[in-house]
């Protein structure tokens, strides 16, 4: 695939203009056209290498700039203490941090990203009880896993005493029918009296 690079010293920019088929005439970034070509290394400054002299294409555009008498650009000591006497506003602001989306571990980046620590593996064998459990310690509030627990407690009393009560009702149950069977046992009992006291 044929390639044209064109840097501009000024503002130290480079483009690439690829000459394939579907880029035309277009320039892209060094790492557009990475992307473009499917190099997976993202390391442009290291991976482009300069075919005549074999160089990574980043030195070779330093040395180049500096034999045609324009450095790359920097500051001296006037310069640097000229800008520090400048007034300034500062700027007041809030640092965040970024937590795992899984176990909420938190993490500080220079940038946004999505975190996911190597906990995840952790997490996948969990059963799903243990996931909820470890769930509330990561994302709810603090006293959400103590609370759980009180629940769950309760939870079980709750059935025990269902279950006491059923056993309760069938303990009634056979004795309304023993109550039934003696009542009428004292109902035979009255009758023959009755009949004795005739006779």
């Amino acid at each position: 695939m044929g390639k044209k690079i064109t840097v501009d010293s000024v503002t130290f920019s480079i483009r690439v203009m690829c000459n394939c088929g579907s880029c035309g005439s277009r320039k892209q970034t060094l790492s557009e056209w990475e992307k473009h070509t499917g190099c997976r290394a993202k390391k442009w400054k290291h991976s482009v290498k300069v075919k005549s002299t074999m160089l990574p294409l980043e030195k070779w555009i330093i040395e180049h700039i500096s034999k045609d008498g324009v450095p790359p650009q920097q500051l001296d000591q006037q310069q640097v203490l000229a800008f520090l006497q400048e007034k300034y506003e500062p700027v007041h602001a809030k640092w965040t941090t970024e937590r795992c989306a899984v176990c909420r571990w938190v993490e500080d980046w220079e940038d946004n990203k999505m975190i996911i620590c190597n906990r995840v593996s952790e997490f996948a064998k969990l059963t799903p009880m243990q996931l909820l459990k470890e769930t509330e310690k990561a994302v709810g509030d603090p006293q959400l896993p103590e609370q759980h627990r009180a629940l769950v407690e309760k939870s079980r009393a709750l059935k025990q005493i269902e279950l006491s009560v059923e056993k309760n009702e069938v303990t009634l149950n056979q004795l309304k029918e023993l109550n039934a069977e003696l009542e009428k046992d004292v109902e035979r009992v009255r009758q023959r009296d009755e009949l004795l006291a005739k006779g």
